[in-house]
């Protein structure tokens, strides 16, 4: 709120830490293989450290109208969004809401989950936390601990482990949607775009071939929104989240980006297409002195191929029957795969 001891603190110094913190709780000592060990607290927290910026009213209505509708899962009918709020309301509350941004400067996961216990003490405190209430789901996936730093580590965040997991049981791989583009983020880039702040993200490169490329979407676009969702791509911690939500749509989705394009409006809709990967599948001939890779889509797109049939001769020995067939390295052969 505007001119509280906190408003007037950042005014004075703008270097500010902002603390997410997700799952936690109490773990005893008891629980563990060896009982004689002190009890702790166990949690997963994001640090992040920035510069912070005080915003005009003009971009305070923004993020009120964005997060209001945000709230209201996009329902524009709904009469608590901010557009349906009486303005006399509005302007009365408003005047004690202060709009700012942070501009991050640094960001580190904190993940403290008994790393540097043994299996049975990991048995145990699943168990006891299940008998205390909690639901026993995963949270996390421990991937790297250090021990001297007060058992701090890393981990894969237990909805994503979820998602894959429950992707390999149904199709064995992970079906991704694939649209060509590439983002970069909009940071200081919007005087030169001449766009607000946090309105847009910047298509950086677009796969020759591609779905995006094929509608006509082009590096230097900026893309405002995506089947009707506002996008903002200000920084780079917030691309990954937006390419998410593009790989996460069926295969064969339409989509329709609103974007910008040197000053024009314009909507571009395309079809997606499944991923790939660029590395197509490796087959040895012993016998032949021979290895081959199979010509994926992507590499036939960016080798302006006429189509992806075929594969890639890789190696081959020397003295072997390649030799007598005059193949040569990264030479390319029309022909079956069969192995």
């Amino acid at each position: 709120m505007k001119n509280t001891d906190h408003h007037r603190a950042f005014a004075e110094n703008d270097k500010v830490l902002v603390v997410f913190t997700g799952r936690h709780t109490y773990v005893s000592g008891t629980w563990y293989s060896d009982p004689h060990l002190p009890s702790t607290w166990n949690y997963m927290s994001v640090h992040v450290k920035g510069k912070i910026s005080f915003l005009d009213d003009n971009e305070l209505i923004k993020i009120l109208r964005k997060t209001t509708l945000h709230f209201e899962n996009y329902d524009e009918t709904s009469t608590t969004t901010f557009d349906h709020i009486p303005v006399d309301f509005k302007n009365r509350v408003m005047k004690a809401i202060v709009a700012f941004e942070i501009e991050i400067e640094e960001m580190d996961t904190i993940f403290k989950l008994s790393q540097d216990r043994d299996v049975e003490s990991y048995r145990s405190i699943i168990n006891k936390l299940k008998a205390q209430g909690e639901d026993g789901k995963i949270i996390g996936i421990n991937t790297r601990a250090y021990l001297g730093s007060n058992n701090l580590g890393f981990a894969v965040p237990g909805k994503t482990a979820q998602f894959v997991l429950a992707g390999l049981l149904q199709n064995e791989e992970i079906i991704r949607s694939y649209s060509g583009i590439t983002l970069g983020p909009m940071q200081d880039l919007e005087n030169f775009y001449n766009l607000q702040a946090n309105q847009g993200v910047l298509v950086e490169s677009v796969d020759p071939g591609s779905p995006a490329a094929n509608e006509g979407i082009q590096p230097g676009d900026i893309l405002l929104s995506l089947n009707g969702e506002f996008l903002d791509g200000r920084f780079p911690e917030q691309l990954p989240p937006i390419q998410n939500v593009i790989a996460n749509f069926p295969i064969d989705s339409e989509i329709t980006f609103d974007l910008n394009r040197q000053g024009q409006s314009m909507t571009k809709s395309i079809t997606t297409e499944k991923l790939e990967s660029r590395v197509g599948e490796e087959w040895a001939f012993d016998k032949w002195g021979l290895s081959v890779r199979e010509v994926s889509r992507a590499y036939a797109r960016e080798n302006k191929l006429e189509s992806e049939d075929g594969f890639l001769v890789l190696f081959g020995y020397a003295g072997a029957l390649v030799e007598h067939l005059h193949l040569q390295e990264r030479r390319l052969c029309a022909g079956p795969h069969e192995h």
